[in-house]
């Protein structure tokens, strides 16, 4: 196509560009003077040869370490690649991707254990809080679809869920466990346009869980 011939050396250019922006984390490039009015497709092929490159690492197979959670009430295992960040809030987890886009969001699964004696008299009674509060805590919430699983040969309620936050649209995988009396839940959260691209990986981390107690 007319605008898109580019040489060797010019491709080499724009890679040494992008390990050195992923690398030392610099801005991006410049505007690139195109000849005969190609800006405009020149600048989107550029983006998206940024883009598919920066969620390259995030898609592509990871080594895997594993995580223990013990507490005096409630205990799990999980495994997530080496290069995610992790905090531990009294058991509950969060764990955040490599910060691979142009701004500061990093997909994440987040991981909460609730005593369901502390809030409701059963485990259908909080799955359905569970749904009155995101609906009126997440605009323009819209369920995409939901169903039965198993995970680690117990069943799981999963939940694929779309919503606004910061005028931006997000999508969310969750799964909901019960285990005597504890739920677990695993939620996955990503930009809407990176959700599917990126659910592999998240399945493998929340799929690795292991109660045990």
């Amino acid at each position: 196509m007319k605008g898109f011939n580019y040489r060797q050396k010019d491709i080499a250019k724009l890679l040494r560009k992008q390990k050195a922006m992923v690398k030392y984390k610099l801005r991006m490039p410049k505007k690139i003077k195109i000849k005969g009015g190609q800006f405009m497709k020149k600048t989107i092929f550029v983006f998206l040869f940024y883009f598919v490159f920066s969620m390259f690492n995030f898609a592509y197979p990871q080594q895997f370490k594993k995580y223990k959670v013990t507490t005096a009430n409630f205990g799990y295992t999980i495994k997530y690649p080496y290069d995610w960040k992790i905090t531990n809030i009294e058991g509950h987890l969060q764990l955040f991707a490599p910060k691979s886009s142009f701004d500061n969001f990093r997909p994440n699964v987040l991981i909460l254990v609730t005593d369901l004696n502390s809030i409701t008299k059963n485990f259908e009674e909080f799955e359905d809080l569970w749904q009155k509060t995101i609906l009126a805590e997440l605009p323009d919430f819209m369920m995409l679809d939901k169903g039965k699983t198993l995970i680690g040969g117990k069943i799981a309620f999963y939940y694929i869920y779309s919503g606004q936050k910061n005028d931006k649209t997000f999508k969310y995988k969750r799964y909901s466990i019960k285990l005597g009396n504890f739920a677990y839940e695993l939620i996955y959260e990503d930009r809407e346009e990176t959700f599917d691209f990126n659910l592999d990986l998240a399945e493998a981390i929340m799929q690795s869980i292991k109660i045990i107690k």
